[in-house]
């Protein structure tokens, strides 16, 4: 018997017949078999579901239950506006799907601005300049990507690149951030997120699970920035240690401009925005946020 419960009881149950094989593959019998594959209809409210199944009459199998979620993106973003600039077709394609006007970050005057990556050009610089000045005359200015730091998409770069000429606490030195990456494989890094209005409707706080986030889990991280204004999300290597002390940087995190604020973000959003309903709930978040402060 396999079922699916969630929290007011059982919401799905099939009885599945089957006969386990006494010859396999090998000529032994198998140490695994396949019984059922389907997709099941009819589950779409938000929530935590536990799929069970169970041998009637038979023994009780271990490893007989997995629990899971069902995430939809639910806000609504009619009459929100943002600013975009060099923003990629999944994003605008994002936004028009969910009713949010949009405006070229030029003509932005508050509220926040969507930045994709910026090409080099003769202009990059002037762009920058802009982004800059709207932050500090009060937008939010949310560069996806944060290659957007260094200039350079290059795993191992260091460079303080547009950091430095930003100083977005209004000082020379008071940013003097790096970005670095870091190769989450069996010594891993965790991601801690705050509770956090940004990361509503998917956690209320703690470590991000990656079975949620495998698809935006971060694998670059700043460091040695200055305090945040706001902490979203940070992480931290337990047991790792770098020189002097042990590995922790920041993934989501509000800095001070002038009047605005700079949003520094880490999580691979910008290429999973249209595919990855966690990409899309934290971007919703964002823009419903930024736009209502």
């Amino acid at each position: 018997m396999l079922s699916v419960t969630g929290k007011n009881g059982v919401v799905w149950q099939k009885e599945v017949p089957f006969m386990y094989p006494s010859i396999g593959k090998s000529g032994r019998p198998p140490l695994a078999y396949s019984v059922w594959k389907e997709t099941i209809p009819g589950i779409a409210d938000n929530g935590s579901y536990t799929f069970s199944a169970a041998l009637i009459g038979g023994p009780v199998p271990t490893c007989s239950k997995k629990a899971f979620r069902i995430l939809c993106d639910e806000t609504d973003l009619h009459y929100t506006q943002v600013g975009i600039c060099h923003v990629p077709d999944n994003i605008m394609e994002y936004l028009c799907c969910h009713g949010v006007s949009v405006c070229d970050y030029t003509e932005a005057q508050s509220g926040l601005i969507i930045v994709g990556s910026i090409p080099d050009c003769a202009d990059k610089e002037a762009v920058l300049h802009t982004l800059n000045s709207k932050a500090s005359a009060g937008c939010i200015v949310f560069p996806l990507d944060s290659s957007f730091w260094e200039g350079s998409a290059s795993e191992n770069s260091t460079s303080q690149g547009f950091m430095e000429q930003a100083k977005l606490d209004g000082t020379s030195n008071g940013f003097a951030g790096k970005r670095i990456y870091y190769r989450n494989w069996l010594y891993h890094l965790d991601s801690y997120a705050s509770h956090s209005p940004l990361f509503a409707g998917i956690l209320d706080s703690g470590i991000l699970d990656m079975e949620d986030f495998r698809d935006v889990y971060p694998c670059h991280y700043m460091v040695d920035t200055a305090k945040p204004v706001k902490t979203h999300c940070a992480a931290f290597g337990s047991g790792l240690f770098a020189p002097g002390s042990c590995i922790a940087g920041l993934v989501l995190g509000e800095f001070a401009c002038g009047e605005g604020k700079y949003l520094v973000n880490t999580l691979r959003l910008a290429e999973n925005i249209g595919s990855d309903i966690v990409a899309d709930k934290i971007l919703s978040n964002i823009i419903k946020h930024y736009n209502n402060n």
